[in-house]
């Protein structure tokens, strides 16, 4: 009998790790799709998206910054982070957020974004 439930408190064990492995995997390697800008005036609010853009202009207040991208069309983005982010006006981004609508126009909350480096995305 104590062999027995070793045995499954084992199995069960293995079972955990496996399965929050997958999980942890699965979570890392599903990023949206990339996206044009024009895309998100037809997209719901909540959405989850991923494009690049060139930054135009830089607003920095207190914890917050906003920065205006475009790729033909353009889009706000607010960062919600510490001061001096360091984006400058010219310098190429990919931005992964969340739709979101404030005063009539459409933004995108970020939640993470990643200068370029030399035209290829840092994917650090």
């Amino acid at each position: 009998m104590q062999m027995r439930e070793q045995t499954l408190l084992r199995l069960s064990l293995i079972c955990s790790f496996l399965g929050l492995f997958s999980l942890a995997a699965m979570l890392y390697l599903a990023e949206p799709e990339d996206i044009s800008i024009s895309d998100i005036r037809t997209l719901p609010d909540q959405e989850h998206v991923q494009f690049q853009a060139t930054v135009s202009k830089v607003m920095q207040f207190n914890r917050t910054a906003i920065l205006e991208v475009q790729a033909i069309e353009q889009v706000k983005v607010v960062v919600f982070e510490e001061p001096g982010t360091g984006f400058r006006p010219g310098q190429k981004v990919r931005i992964n957020g969340v739709i979101q609508t404030y005063g009539g126009s459409r933004e995108i909350i970020a939640t993470r974004i990643t200068a370029f480096g030399q035209g290829e995305a840092d994917t650090s």
